[in-house]
């Protein structure tokens, strides 16, 4: 096989069959090359699901929405959720006595109560979230009711 150079040099004493196919080589080694690049640069976060339903079962079904939507502002304010500036209010059910969340996923922590937590999270974050081993489900937090007797 020649090297990159013999196949990039197109000379003019070619016949014009050879420098097409040429041309047409050189195309195709850029494309390959311009495919690899643009992998290789592509940051390394958890792969959104397709289908929501199936493939985030920890999450509420309207959070799976959220996620999917492409526009996510337009879907919180008709389901009700609290999307604010990027982050989702959301309620965590931890598995019982679970030293959690790391420090990565940004999370801002308004209360925590036995094994739950309702905090603000990137919705970047959401799913890689919901994927935790100590995370038994992702909720939308419901206000509290005021009982009165």
């Amino acid at each position: 096989m020649g090297t990159w150079r013999n196949l990039v040099t197109i000379t003019l004493t070619d016949s014009s069959k050879s420098s097409r196919v040429k041309i047409a080589l050189l195309f195709c080694a850029l494309l390959i090359f311009l495919t690899a690049c643009r992998l290789s640069s592509q940051e390394t976060l958890t792969p959104l699901p397709t289908e929501p339903s199936s493939t985030c079962p920890k999450l509420d079904r309207k959070l799976c929405e959220l996620l999917h939507a492409p526009d996510p502002s337009v879907v919180a304010s008709s389901q009700g959720i609290t999307f604010k500036e990027g982050l989702v209010d959301v309620s965590i059910e931890l598995i019982k006595d679970s030293d959690f969340p790391p420090d990565d996923y940004n999370i801002k922590i308004k209360a925590r109560i036995d094994n739950w937590i309702f905090a603000s999270v990137p919705i970047e974050q959401l799913y890689r979230l919901s994927q935790e081993p100590n995370v038994k489900a992702i909720g939308i937090p419901t206000p509290a009711k005021t009982l009165v007797r």
